[in-house]
């Protein structure tokens, strides 16, 4: 199971950095004990295998952890686009039979409005609002908390996505943890990685791309570097200062790296692979 294998790394390379998001930074310890303490914070607020939690973050060190504490319960996250209206959220949220949610201050009021999520089953990462907790105080309430694992197939649902397809109305596409762990090692063989592997991830989180280049070099024992936003300057910058040796850039990001990378002076010599998706690239 994921958090098997990321204990895994987490016994043999404890001060090898795990996580890299702006001026953060985790080792593998540091990661292991939020992911831990915030588990069994998930726990005291009812969460338990199966649970649907709606995610509604921007790239941040919390996602990880929340995806980590997740796959640690067995729970389900159900990662949603911050750009969407409210109207759809709370569709979205319905459609996934979430009954907890994890926020910033900008959607909690919106997600509070519905009859299945009150205030103790949510979690705002920046607000002190009474009766909700904060990402912070998560933390704090079980600073002795130590990451363990418990018994999983595999077969749980680990993350469910909702896409609008043709219709405009959201419906799920469900990842199991077995199918993610799965992926990560079909990409290991396919490109020759190994626990070197220094990832970067410029895309969002709640989108399937961004949480494959954070899985796969946990589960390898590398290093996953995540831009909260993407402009190509500060892509090739995080390369050079980061050593990044592996990244999937989508086509449009690609050629707009490709014209920064022609007008200034940037060492990538890092990188070993780069993979692009979602569309044609150019010659």
């Amino acid at each position: 199971m994921i958090i098997n294998i990321f204990h895994k790394h987490v016994k043999e390379t404890p001060d090898k950095i795990a996580l890299i998001v702006d001026q953060s930074q985790l080792t593998y310890r540091e990661l292991a004990q939020q992911v831990a303490a915030f588990s069994a914070t998930l726990e005291t607020m009812g969460v338990k295998k199966s649970s649907h939690i709606a995610v509604i973050l921007n790239n941040s060190v919390e996602f990880l952890v929340v995806m980590l504490a997740a796959a640690r319960l067995g729970a389900v996250i159900v990662p949603l686009n911050i750009a969407l209206k409210s109207d759809f959220i709370l569709k979205a949220i319905k459609a996934s039979d979430s009954r907890f949610a994890i926020t910033s201050r900008h959607h909690l009021e919106t997600i509070l409005s519905l009859d299945d999520i009150k205030k103790g089953n949510s979690l705002c990462i920046d607000d002190n609002e009474e009766g909700v907790l904060t990402y912070a105080k998560a933390i704090e309430n079980f600073p002795q908390a130590k990451l363990t694992v418990i018994t999983l197939t595999g077969d749980e649902h680990f993350i469910l996505t909702m896409t609008s397809g043709s219709t405009g109305d959201p419906k799920p596409i469900i990842f199991s943890q077995n199918t993610k762990i799965t992926r990560s090692y079909s990409a290991r063989d396919c490109y020759h990685l190994d626990d070197s592997i220094v990832s970067l991830a410029a895309t969002p989180l709640y989108h399937s791309l961004a949480q494959r280049l954070v899985l796969l070099p946990l589960l390898l024992g590398g290093t996953a570097v995540v831009m909260k936003h993407f402009k190509p300057k500060l892509w090739l910058d995080a390369v050079s200062y980061h050593k990044i040796t592996f990244s999937i850039p989508v086509s449009s990001q690609l050629a707009n790296i490709f014209a920064e990378y022609n007008q200034g002076q940037y060492n990538v010599s890092s990188l070993r692979t780069l993979v692009s998706s979602s569309a044609l690239i150019s010659q």
